[in-house]
């Protein structure tokens, strides 16, 4: 983590370059074995920026880095004539929530618009599940949250047919949420004496 704060028109510089090459969204994939029993699907909170400017990405990770933020690096080399591709990117909720709120006034647009819905999202799971103390718990997603989810999916989509698989994945979380509240409701009903 870095030991030094960004000042801020290195945060507005962050921002500026994030609002015109970066990516707010979330990853919407297969959790690990264990975990598939819980839920069916896991949902990583994201910011991203790629480019082929190993200055200005080195700039952008050191910014994130006296941030406080696990920054992940990547390099992706592709035949010549290409140039190589770098990219950077936040994906843990608890700084990709942090990262929004010093980023967020410096945003516009629909980036502002993501932005603001995946802070809400993560607002509610951290208020719900104990992110803030690093202990989440596998607690199901509530209307709100999901409701979240489609708007972030409606924002970022680069195609309907991505639009489309991404919803499928979503109504999939929800049908399974309602599923486990209505087993949950019939054994604390059948504990009760009602059934």
């Amino acid at each position: 983590m870095g030991n030094q704060h960004p000042r801020l028109d290195e945060i507005a510089w962050l921002a500026g370059l994030l609002d015109g090459d970066g990516h707010f969204g979330i990853e919407i994939g297969t959790p690990h074995k264990k975990m598939r029993m819980k839920a069916p699907y896991k949902i990583t909170t994201r910011i991203y920026l790629g480019m082929t400017d190993l200055e200005v990405i080195t700039k952008a990770m050191m910014i994130f880095k006296n941030m406080g933020f696990n920054v992940y690096f990547k390099e992706h080399h592709k035949k010549p004539p290409r140039k190589v591709l770098y990219e950077i990117s936040i994906n843990r909720m608890s700084h990709t929530k942090r990262a929004i709120g010093k980023l967020i006034k410096y945003l516009s647009g629909k980036k502002k618009r993501t932005a603001q819905a995946i802070w809400d999202f993560i607002n509610s799971r951290e208020k719900r599940t104990g992110l803030i103390s690093g202990k989440a718990s596998y607690v199901w997603y509530n209307d709100f949250e999901l409701e979240k989810l489609k708007e972030i999916v409606h924002l970022t989509a680069p195609s309907i047919e991505v639009l489309q698989k991404r919803l499928k994945k979503i109504q999939a979380i929800e049908n399974y949420v309602k599923s486990k509240d209505q087993r949950l409701e019939g054994q604390l009903q059948e504990a009760d004496g009602i059934v």
